[in-house]
Protein backbone atom coordinates (compact mmCIF):
# COMPACT_ATOMS: atom_id res chain seq x y z
CA UNK A 1 0.00 0.00 0.00
CA UNK A 2 2.82 2.38 0.93
CA UNK A 3 4.62 1.66 -2.33
CA UNK A 4 1.45 2.35 -4.30
CA UNK A 5 0.85 5.62 -2.45
CA UNK A 6 4.41 6.73 -3.10
CA UNK A 7 3.99 5.93 -6.80
CA UNK A 8 0.77 7.91 -7.02
CA UNK A 9 2.31 10.85 -5.20
CA UNK A 10 5.35 10.71 -7.49
CA UNK A 11 3.05 11.01 -10.50
CA UNK A 12 1.43 14.10 -9.03
CA UNK A 13 4.80 15.70 -8.30
CA UNK A 14 5.98 14.92 -11.84
CA UNK A 15 2.75 16.42 -13.19
CA UNK A 16 3.22 19.60 -11.18
CA UNK A 17 6.91 20.06 -11.91
CA UNK A 18 6.72 18.98 -15.55
CA UNK A 19 3.81 21.33 -16.00
CA UNK A 20 6.09 24.28 -15.41
CA UNK A 21 8.19 23.27 -18.41
CA UNK A 22 5.12 23.18 -20.63
CA UNK A 23 3.54 26.30 -19.22
CA UNK A 24 6.75 28.30 -19.41
CA UNK A 25 6.00 28.60 -23.13
CA UNK A 26 2.65 30.19 -22.33
CA UNK A 27 4.21 32.52 -19.80
CA UNK A 28 6.22 34.18 -22.56
CA UNK A 29 2.96 35.68 -23.76
CA UNK A 30 1.94 39.18 -22.65
CA UNK A 31 -0.32 39.52 -19.61
CA UNK A 32 -2.99 41.06 -21.82
CA UNK A 33 -3.45 37.88 -23.85
CA UNK A 34 -6.47 35.83 -22.81
CA UNK A 35 -7.48 32.21 -22.53
CA UNK A 36 -7.70 31.45 -26.28
CA UNK A 37 -4.02 32.28 -26.80
CA UNK A 38 -3.08 30.24 -23.74
CA UNK A 39 -4.66 27.13 -25.28
CA UNK A 40 -2.49 27.41 -28.39
CA UNK A 41 0.79 26.72 -26.55
CA UNK A 42 0.04 23.21 -25.32
CA UNK A 43 -1.55 23.77 -21.91
CA UNK A 44 -4.77 22.05 -22.88
CA UNK A 45 -2.95 18.93 -24.05
CA UNK A 46 -0.88 18.71 -20.89
CA UNK A 47 -3.94 19.05 -18.66
CA UNK A 48 -4.99 15.62 -19.93
CA UNK A 49 -2.46 14.19 -17.50
CA UNK A 50 -4.62 15.39 -14.62
CA UNK A 51 -7.56 13.43 -15.99
CA UNK A 52 -5.92 10.02 -15.42
CA UNK A 53 -7.49 7.85 -12.72
CA UNK A 54 -4.32 7.54 -10.66
CA UNK A 55 -3.74 11.28 -10.52
CA UNK A 56 -7.42 11.95 -9.76
CA UNK A 57 -7.33 9.47 -6.87
CA UNK A 58 -4.14 11.06 -5.58
CA UNK A 59 -5.64 14.53 -5.70
CA UNK A 60 -8.61 13.29 -3.66
CA UNK A 61 -6.34 11.82 -0.99
CA UNK A 62 -6.22 14.04 2.14
CA UNK A 63 -2.57 13.26 2.83
CA UNK A 64 -1.54 14.09 -0.75
CA UNK A 65 -3.43 17.40 -0.60
CA UNK A 66 -1.85 18.21 2.76
CA UNK A 67 1.62 17.41 1.45
CA UNK A 68 1.14 19.42 -1.74
CA UNK A 69 -0.12 22.40 0.28
CA UNK A 70 3.08 22.29 2.31
CA UNK A 71 5.47 21.85 -0.64
CA UNK A 72 4.07 23.79 -3.58
CA UNK A 73 3.07 27.22 -2.14
CA UNK A 74 6.50 28.03 -0.63
CA UNK A 75 8.18 27.08 -3.92
CA UNK A 76 5.72 29.18 -5.90
CA UNK A 77 6.16 32.19 -3.63
CA UNK A 78 9.93 32.05 -4.10
CA UNK A 79 9.72 31.61 -7.87
CA UNK A 80 7.03 34.25 -8.38
CA UNK A 81 8.84 36.79 -6.23
CA UNK A 82 12.14 36.12 -8.01
CA UNK A 83 10.61 36.25 -11.51
CA UNK A 84 8.05 39.02 -10.87
CA UNK A 85 5.18 36.63 -11.47
CA UNK A 86 6.43 34.85 -14.60
CA UNK A 87 7.66 31.49 -13.28
CA UNK A 88 5.90 28.93 -11.08
CA UNK A 89 5.86 25.19 -10.46
CA UNK A 90 2.39 24.56 -11.92
CA UNK A 91 0.99 23.75 -15.33
CA UNK A 92 -1.48 26.63 -14.98
CA UNK A 93 -0.87 30.34 -14.47
CA UNK A 94 -0.28 31.32 -10.84
CA UNK A 95 -0.85 34.65 -9.11
CA UNK A 96 0.65 35.70 -5.80
CA UNK A 97 -1.86 37.69 -3.79
CA UNK A 98 -1.28 39.73 -0.65
CA UNK A 99 -4.62 40.22 1.05
CA UNK A 100 -5.81 41.33 4.48
CA UNK A 101 -7.04 38.79 7.00
CA UNK A 102 -10.80 39.09 7.54
CA UNK A 103 -10.50 38.54 11.30
CA UNK A 104 -6.91 39.43 12.12
CA UNK A 105 -6.46 42.43 9.84
CA UNK A 106 -2.93 41.15 9.15
CA UNK A 107 -1.36 40.81 5.72
CA UNK A 108 -1.67 37.32 4.24
CA UNK A 109 0.30 36.22 1.18
CA UNK A 110 -1.01 33.31 -0.86
CA UNK A 111 -0.51 31.76 -4.29
CA UNK A 112 -3.36 30.38 -6.33
CA UNK A 113 -4.24 29.22 -9.82
CA UNK A 114 -5.74 31.88 -12.04
CA UNK A 115 -6.63 32.78 -15.61
CA UNK A 116 -5.68 36.00 -17.36
CA UNK A 117 -8.61 37.83 -18.96
CA UNK A 118 -7.22 40.91 -20.65
CA UNK A 119 -5.83 43.04 -17.83
CA UNK A 120 -8.06 41.23 -15.34
CA UNK A 121 -7.42 37.98 -13.50
CA UNK A 122 -10.02 35.30 -12.77
CA UNK A 123 -9.76 33.16 -9.64
CA UNK A 124 -11.75 30.11 -8.55
CA UNK A 125 -12.30 29.35 -4.87
CA UNK A 126 -11.90 25.62 -5.45
CA UNK A 127 -9.79 24.80 -2.39
CA UNK A 128 -8.89 21.43 -3.93
CA UNK A 129 -12.59 20.49 -4.07
CA UNK A 130 -13.00 20.60 -0.29
CA UNK A 131 -16.30 21.55 1.35
CA UNK A 132 -15.03 24.85 2.77
CA UNK A 133 -14.04 28.04 1.02
CA UNK A 134 -10.34 28.94 0.87
CA UNK A 135 -9.24 31.52 3.44
CA UNK A 136 -8.20 33.96 0.72
CA UNK A 137 -11.79 34.16 -0.53
CA UNK A 138 -13.09 35.08 2.93
CA UNK A 139 -10.33 37.68 3.18
CA UNK A 140 -11.12 39.23 -0.20
CA UNK A 141 -14.81 39.40 0.65
CA UNK A 142 -13.94 41.44 3.74
CA UNK A 143 -11.12 43.48 2.16
CA UNK A 144 -11.41 43.46 -1.65
CA UNK A 145 -8.23 45.44 -2.34
CA UNK A 146 -5.18 43.20 -2.69
CA UNK A 147 -1.61 43.48 -3.97
CA UNK A 148 -1.11 41.08 -6.87
CA UNK A 149 2.02 39.76 -8.56
CA UNK A 150 1.40 38.26 -11.98
CA UNK A 151 3.45 38.22 -15.21
CA UNK A 152 5.52 41.32 -14.56
CA UNK A 153 2.75 43.27 -12.84
CA UNK A 154 2.89 43.98 -9.14
CA UNK A 155 0.31 46.33 -7.75
CA UNK A 156 -3.17 46.78 -6.31
CA UNK A 157 -6.24 45.08 -7.73
CA UNK A 158 -9.85 45.03 -6.57
CA UNK A 159 -11.68 41.72 -6.13
CA UNK A 160 -15.26 41.30 -7.27
CA UNK A 161 -17.17 38.04 -6.92
CA UNK A 162 -19.11 37.10 -10.04
CA UNK A 163 -22.70 35.88 -10.19
CA UNK A 164 -25.43 35.03 -12.67
CA UNK A 165 -24.64 35.12 -16.39
CA UNK A 166 -21.30 36.81 -15.79
CA UNK A 167 -20.14 33.91 -13.62
CA UNK A 168 -21.54 31.33 -16.05
CA UNK A 169 -19.64 32.87 -18.97
CA UNK A 170 -16.38 33.04 -17.01
CA UNK A 171 -16.84 29.49 -15.66
CA UNK A 172 -17.31 28.09 -19.18
CA UNK A 173 -13.91 29.48 -20.17
CA UNK A 174 -12.20 28.51 -16.93
CA UNK A 175 -13.03 24.82 -17.24
CA UNK A 176 -11.67 24.79 -20.80
CA UNK A 177 -8.32 26.13 -19.60
CA UNK A 178 -8.35 23.96 -16.46
CA UNK A 179 -10.78 20.99 -16.60
CA UNK A 180 -9.81 20.14 -13.02
CA UNK A 181 -12.12 22.93 -11.84
CA UNK A 182 -15.10 20.96 -13.18
CA UNK A 183 -13.95 17.88 -11.25
CA UNK A 184 -13.50 19.89 -8.09
CA UNK A 185 -17.11 21.07 -8.47
CA UNK A 186 -18.34 17.46 -8.48
CA UNK A 187 -16.50 16.76 -5.23
CA UNK A 188 -18.38 19.37 -3.18
CA UNK A 189 -21.93 20.62 -2.69
CA UNK A 190 -20.88 24.27 -2.56
CA UNK A 191 -20.87 26.31 -5.77
CA UNK A 192 -17.25 27.19 -6.48
CA UNK A 193 -16.95 31.00 -6.33
CA UNK A 194 -15.42 32.87 -9.25
CA UNK A 195 -13.63 36.14 -8.50
CA UNK A 196 -12.46 38.81 -10.92
CA UNK A 197 -9.44 40.93 -9.98
CA UNK A 198 -9.38 44.33 -11.68
CA UNK A 199 -6.78 47.09 -11.72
Amino acid sequence: VMRRNVSIFSMVIVAVLSGHIVYARADTLPFSLGWKQMQSVGTREFMGLLQTNLVEKALRSPWVITLLKRIVPPLDKFLLRFSRGWVSTAMQSIAMIECTGAKSGLKREIVTLCMADGKDILLVGSNWGLDRHPAWLINLRAYPIAKVTFRGYRGPMRARELSGDERAEAWARLIVVNPQYARYQTWTDRVLPVVRLQR
